[in-house]
């Protein structure tokens, strides 16, 4: 008789497809993962290293805590729009200040 999946099996099971997604997308690109950070590079071949000591302290950063899914190594807030400054008049002619809708793209879809 099959028994009923607990939620810690659900959540075991997304954790797994998810793993099998990312070994899935990195056969396809026929990329060899990094393993260590000086590995890793931008699409551009450029490095971008940030070191856990380096970020400490910053507003919206926090680190080693968890949530209902387990444990987070690093939490990034997301960034709330705020409307610019106003600019002096002695500076009217060389700052354009511009409160432009921009979207930024989604480029995680699931």
């Amino acid at each position: 008789m099959p028994t009923e999946l607990t939620a810690e099996d659900k959540l075991a099971a997304r954790r797994l497809n998810g793993l099998l997604d990312y070994v899935e997308a990195l056969v396809k690109l026929d990329e060899n993962p990094a393993t260590r950070l000086a590995q890793h590079k931008l699409a551009d071949g450029s490095h971008f290293i940030l070191h856990q000591h380096e970020l400490m302290g910053f507003p919206g950063i926090t680190f080693d805590i968890s949530d209902p899914d387990g444990p987070i190594w690093l939490r990034i807030d997301r960034l709330q729009r705020a409307t610019p400054p106003q600019v002096d008049e002695a500076h009217h002619a060389w700052v354009d200040v511009s409160n432009l809708n921009f979207q930024p793209q989604n480029r995680l879809s699931r």
